[in-house]
């Protein structure tokens, strides 16, 4: 079959690499025995240790601040503080100390129905002190309902580990 040039080139590519990845894999299979048996077994389980841990960075302060009278947003910010809490990525922050500031403000979705929804909106900022204005690093908004409350919150903390690792400079 004759194919344009286009065609043959993705093809060669998509050949060769593929080639080269089972090569990789192949040569760390057999590798790993090899220092395996080679290893005290001390040295065998810091290896492992050092191969599922990734590069920590240190926690970086958290300030989570919550506006709004409704009940759906208070039990938001609650469960987001708590997801903070949870997580070794952040931890409370102590006064006048560079900080990831998340603001969220909410209000009852539908008003005579005040446990239905409510919709937020969640902005992170960076703040180098309380007397200093904070940095924007972005937004987003949504609707929470009763049964959604715990996953939005873990959403969000997820959400704030981005912004962080986007913008780690900051925080050093």
């Amino acid at each position: 079959m004759i194919f344009p040039h286009s065609v043959r080139k993705r093809l060669a590519l998509t050949t060769i690499l593929t080639t080269a990845l089972a090569l990789a894999l192949t040569i760390s299979s057999l590798a790993r025995p090899a220092l395996a048996q080679n290893a005290t077994p001390q040295a065998q389980r810091s290896a492992e240790v050092s191969q599922d841990a990734a590069p920590a960075r240190p926690a970086i302060p958290v300030i989570v601040e919550h506006s709004g009278e409704d009940k759906l947003g208070e039990l938001l910010a609650f469960q987001l503080k708590e997801a903070f809490a949870r997580t070794t990525s952040f931890r409370p922050a102590r006064d006048k100390e560079k900080a990831l500031r998340v603001r969220l403000t909410s209000l009852t979705e539908i008003g005579e129905r005040p446990d239905f929804g409510s919709a937020y909106a969640v902005t992170w900022l960076f703040s180098e002190g309380p007397t200093v204005l904070s940095y924007y690093l972005d937004g987003s908004m949504g609707f929470v309902n009763p049964g959604t409350v715990k996953s939005e919150a873990e959403t969000l903390t997820a959400r704030s580990d981005k912004a962080v690792s986007k913008f780690a400079y900051l925080f050093k």
